[in-house]
């Protein structure tokens, strides 16, 4: 699904001390390193995070150009 021009697969991870994000949603689950977003357990950084992927929907939604180059950049162009 994530190789199609038709979807991107994304991962928020709100640290906490235990998980290792990058191990579960990147090795094991396939996500591309650019679309895995980790903040910390702040709730204001919590609001931080959903507001930038809230945005990116809206980025990739404008237009296929826009989704096309969003997709390449993944979250590296948002922070």
């Amino acid at each position: 699904m994530k190789d199609s021009e038709d979807h991107i697969v994304a991962a928020l991870g709100i640290q906490h001390g235990y998980v290792d994000f990058e191990d579960v949603f990147c090795n094991k689950m396939g996500i591309d390193r650019r679309w895995l977003f980790t903040t910390s357990s702040d709730p204001s950084e919590i609001r931080r995070a959903f507001h930038m992927v809230s945005q990116t929907a809206v980025r990739v939604s404008q237009s296929a150009v826009a989704f096309s180059r969003t997709k390449g950049q993944g979250f590296g162009g948002f922070v």
